[in-house]
């Protein structure tokens, strides 16, 4: 038989297509499988997240995060809102080290609206490897309301080294049906997908698609929480922070710093 490893095309770009779809299958089964394994399994009182920068990170990940902490500090009038959304610092101390790390992107990008902190911060390396964000994290993942980040990278890792060796098996096929003079229209198609598969898988390993992936106890807890039943994140962080963290900018009690907040992040100078 001059089949390229004793398979006729046809029954191999079957079998490929079917090998196509078996990263995103495992990617399905074993997101599914992480979310139950770090799920607390037990109901968690919203009223026990220590502050509401913790809440907003659960609800909607590092931008309703951010924008959590820039409604607290214009509430708290550590920073400042006029009518075209730009952002100023008055110069009052910030005491968490988030709101440290906001009030320095404010001061580098000069008079920013508070979507174009949220993009310089999402996209700035000290503020992802910050020990506050990280500690967040940790405590949510400890409480089982979130996927520990390890377990949801190894998670991407898996898929993008599948779809490597998918990519890997149909290049080999490829040379073999070539020397051996057979067509490769058909399966050269498919490569080609499962190469565009494969670089997405990469590109998401380092760009993720969710910041925190809610367990089913983390997302109970979202739905339960209700700005003026936030016990402590109440009196320490004020109903500002708590609704915005619940519901985003929109949520802001003030309608006219709400709508100076919410300004587009291309909003001109």
């Amino acid at each position: 038989m001059d089949e390229p490893w004793g398979v006729s095309e046809p029954a191999f770009v079957n079998i490929y297509l079917a090998a196509m779809f078996a990263p995103m299958l495992i990617g399905i089964v074993w997101g599914r499988v992480i979310r139950h394994r770090a799920d607390r399994g037990t109901a968690f009182d919203h009223r026990q997240l220590p502050t509401a920068y913790h809440l907003g990170l659960l609800v909607d990940g590092h931008q309703r995060l951010i924008e959590t902490i820039v409604a607290n500090l214009v509430h708290r009038q550590v920073l400042l809102v006029d009518d075209a959304g730009r952002l100023s610092a008055t110069g009052s101390p910030a005491g968490e080290p988030l709101e440290q790390d906001v009030l320095a992107s404010v001061a580098k990008l000069g008079a920013p609206t508070t979507g174009e902190v949220v993009s310089d911060l999402n996209t700035m390396d000290p503020f992802h490897g910050s020990r506050a964000l990280e500690d967040a994290k940790h405590f949510l993942a400890r409480n089982g309301l979130i996927v520990p980040e390890a377990w949801s990278r190894s998670l991407k890792w898996t898929v993008a080294l599948a779809y490597l060796g998918v990519f890997g098996m149909g290049l080999t096929r490829i040379v073999n049906a070539i020397r051996l003079e057979r067509p490769v229209e058909p399966l050269l198609l498919l490569v080609v997908f499962a190469f565009v598969f494969m670089a997405i898988a990469f590109v998401l390993i380092r760009i993720p698609f969710h910041d925190v992936v809610p367990t089913r106890t983390g997302k109970a807890v979202v739905a339960d929480a209700r700005p003026d039943s936030l016990g402590g994140q109440g009196s320490t962080f004020g109903c500002a922070a708590a609704a915005v963290a619940i519901g985003g900018l929109a949520m802001y009690p003030d309608a006219g710093l709400m709508r100076a907040l919410a300004q587009p992040q291309s909003a001109e100078r």
